[in-house]
């Protein structure tokens, strides 16, 4: 009986919350690679007026989560609800990716499956519609974009990039890190 009662506890204090996202992250890099200039963007998350639940085709609810991208200028670029659905582990993205979203009357595959990787990253996927092909050999199953808390320099992400999981074995592009980072003015909405 102990051991049941200790992997429910396990369980419980390690699955991840909506709220581990929310606040402000800066986009780091992205998966696959193709032609970019590396910027700063910053995005931030938060919880959506409404809250409206999303439920999938195997019956479990994704929520929607405010998102808003601001360009280094302080121009908001998009302000937008984005129905998520939050995995624990690398194994769980293609299937949580194949599914279907309704919310109201609509049903969608426009969401996103987002995991936590630790307090200063998080990883955000979405699908690649056709595949996206980056060389002869390699077809890209979806797109990912790495995010992070605090903008680290272009050695930690690479370190980062090497190391996660989910990205170690495809090619990324760098966006943000300290050598490119100069900070963001207050928001100016276009």
């Amino acid at each position: 009986m102990w051991k049941l009662i200790t992997l429910y506890f396990v369980t419980v204090v390690h699955a991840t919350k909506l709220e581990n996202f929310y606040g402000e992250w800066y986009q780091a890099a992205f998966y696959p690679v193709s032609s970019y200039a590396p910027v700063c963007i910053q995005y931030s998350f938060s919880p959506t007026s409404d809250n409206v639940q999303c439920t999938y085709a195997d019956g479990n609810n994704a929520t929607l989560m405010q998102m808003t991208i601001m360009t280094d200028k302080g121009q908001i670029i998009q302000n937008s609800p984005l129905p998520v659905m939050i995995v624990e582990t690398p194994d769980e993205v293609m299937p949580a990716l194949n599914m279907t979203c309704t919310y109201g009357d609509q049903e969608t595959r426009g969401h996103v499956v987002i995991r936590l990787v630790n307090d200063n990253y998080f990883i955000m996927f979405h699908d690649n519609e056709p595949f996206i092909e980056t060389s002869n050999a390699e077809v890209e199953q979806n797109a990912a974009f790495l995010f992070v808390k605090n903008v680290v320099s272009e050695s930690e992400l690479l370190q980062a990039m090497m190391t996660i999981e989910d990205l170690k074995r495809r090619r990324g592009g760098m966006m943000c890190v300290k050598e490119n980072y100069h900070g963001f003015s207050t928001a100016n909405k276009v």
